[in-house]
């Protein structure tokens, strides 16, 4: 399943990191950390967020869907990224085989 970025309105950050604990898991737009998401607003590297009040912060889906338009493949930010997201996956999908050997053996 691919979590799919809305043409208009406002997107939160849990919708950008995905949770793969969620049933079902929700994947990510963007494949980085929460803290890496917020060090790429202090850099400017992400638009900045809006604030609808004390607990809710949302960006536009245009300013993310810019933002993804124009990123540098060669970026090495976004390469990290990706190469940590890969590893998380290859983690999560071993930590499931195992618990599906778990379930067999009882």
């Amino acid at each position: 399943m691919q979590n799919v970025l809305p043409e208009t309105g406002f997107v939160r950050a849990a919708q950008l990191l995905g949770n793969p604990k969620a049933n079902p898991p929700i994947p990510p737009i963007l494949p980085i950390k929460k803290t890496t998401l917020w060090k790429w607003v202090a850099d400017g590297k992400l638009p900045k967020p809006i604030r609808l009040s004390k607990g809710v912060t949302v960006w536009r889906a245009s300013d993310i869907r810019d933002f993804l338009a124009n990123a540098k493949p060669d970026d090495d930010d976004l390469d990290q990224a990706l190469r940590d997201l890969d590893a998380d996956q290859a983690l999560r999908d071993l930590d499931a085989d195992l618990a599906g050997r778990r379930k067999g053996r009882r």
